[in-house]
């Protein structure tokens, strides 16, 4: 078995990432089984952009369109989202969040909270935040070098 120290940081971060997406939509199933952990990070920022275009969240989350149009199809049915045509550009959509979409937001929330207790439970304070200037440092230099990564294409 490799250990922790053999792994890559990318292969680290990518499997820490992988088994926390894991953990938190099977607990999200247990509670709501019509959302998993990408819908819930589209409502957050709809909660804080409510109205925001396809495209423009296609950007925020980082996704290509067709994407973002099955995942806002798949939410709509589930009524987590409301798709309106805009008023100023015909082809664009304007993104809302229901009333049964904040209700999910408030019913998983917690659960987010105690995951994220549960995984730094171990670690104090000074750890913490070492941990996160960390990540935003390695965050920070991942989108300088995908910056000359494109530049080059």
């Amino acid at each position: 078995m490799t250990t922790s120290k053999e792994l890559s940081i990318v292969a680290m971060l990518g499997h820490t990432s992988h088994k926390m997406r894991l953990m938190l939509d099977r607990s999200f199933h247990k509670k709501n089984p019509d959302i998993n952990v990408e819908q819930f990070v589209l409502l957050n920022i709809l909660r804080a952009n409510d109205g925001i275009n396809q495209q423009n969240l296609s950007r925020m989350l980082d996704k290509d369109k067709t994407t973002i149009a099955r995942l806002v199809s798949k939410m709509e049915k589930n009524n987590l989202l409301l798709r309106v045509h805009s008023r100023e550009d015909k082809r664009s959509n304007n993104i809302y969040i229901t009333n049964y979409g904040k209700e999910v937001l408030l019913e998983l929330g917690p659960i987010i909270k105690q995951i994220q207790n549960a995984f730094v439970k171990n670690l104090s304070e000074e750890e913490i935040e070492i941990f996160f200037g960390v990540l935003s440092k390695i965050s920070n230099e991942i989108i300088e070098l995908d910056k000359v990564v494109s530049a080059t294409k």
